[in-house]
């Protein structure tokens, strides 16, 4: 066992407290690190806020970041105690053996899937502990924000080059791994960080359609300097005689194939895309908090 410093919120819309608290050691499967760098998404406030219906209390927030592998527990194989950096976030890598891995869609590993989302360890405990009271980990299952962490799974940790900075690096935790697809007609709502990854692999991955919709003119550029082929003024749009949805199926002729939602509204979620494509198209709606809710889609496919 460990004592460290680590951030806890006791309770929805309670700010954040260091605290002195106890970690396990890793059990089977998991990894123990050693905390350098971590990162602050928007899902952790989204949590924070009591607005996330998987959010539980008390509990240590951060879900990505970099550090150094302290021990690992049994049946570890992919990764091992190292002087390496590591970055870390949810599970997804390359697991090689659950179903989302194997149907070479996507690299998302589901093996802690059930747990991850209740706060606890794969097996159902938890590994931080304070004056004999159990503290949940995070939504991700990783609580980035402690000195150390037991991260749940060893597939949401990758090795990485000791020559680049880890305070960088700790920022492609997540956000950066948001995969693309080939030759297809992309829209993309939303362009912060992941939204603008979206754009920046479709572009590696040779789309030539890459339609990028926000309503934050600043981030117009960053669109165009990252692949995108059009960028949308959503809320000038919607003020003028048209909307987004009109105007993607004129500029596009028949709807997009495939549509990123990183929006947080639900009626952004449920109305803009699914009014926008054709029916082969496929939604992907990329923002965590959001997994628990269910989207009224009628025939079509919504995935989350």
């Amino acid at each position: 066992v460990i004592k460290c410093k680590v951030v806890i919120v006791w309770a929805a819309k309670d700010p954040l407290t260091i605290q002195d608290a106890e970690v396990d050691p890793p059990k089977a499967g998991e990894v123990r690190i050693h905390i350098l760098h971590t990162c602050i998404c928007h899902t952790d406030e989204y949590t924070r806020s009591g607005k996330d219906p998987e959010g539980t209390f008390p509990v240590i927030l951060g879900h990505e970041g970099g550090g150094i592998i302290e021990s690992v527990g049994e049946g570890v194989t992919d990764v091992q105690p190292i002087i390496f950096p590591t970055s870390f976030e949810t599970p997804w890598l390359e697991c090689k053996k659950w179903k989302f891995f194997t149907s070479g869609k996507t690299n998302l590993c589901s093996s802690v899937r059930s747990t991850q989302g209740r706060g606890v360890m794969p097996d159902g405990s938890v590994c931080f502990h304070w004056r004999g009271k159990d503290i949940s980990i995070s939504l991700m299952g990783v609580s980035s924000f402690s000195q150390y962490t037991v991260v749940v799974s060893q597939y949401s940790i990758v090795k990485v080059n000791p020559k680049v900075p880890l305070e960088k690096l700790s920022l492609l935790g997540r956000g950066d791994q948001t995969p693309g697809v080939v030759n297809f007609s992309i829209a993309v709502f939303g362009c912060g960080c992941i939204g603008l990854d979206v754009v920046n692999g479709a572009r590696h991955l040779g789309n030539s359609h890459i339609i990028a919709i926000d309503t934050n003119l600043a981030r117009e550029a960053w669109a165009f300097r990252l692949g995108a082929t059009e960028f949308i003024n959503s809320a000038a749009l919607r003020r003028g005689v048209g909307s987004v949805q009109e105007h993607l199926v004129a500029i596009t002729g028949r709807g997009l194939d495939l549509t990123n939602s990183l929006d947080q509204e639900n009626d952004t979620k449920t109305e803009t895309i699914l009014f926008s494509i054709g029916q082969w198209s496929t939604r992907f709606l990329l923002h965590p908090p959001y997994w628990s809710h269910q989207h009224n889609a009628g025939a079509l496919q919504v995935r989350s």
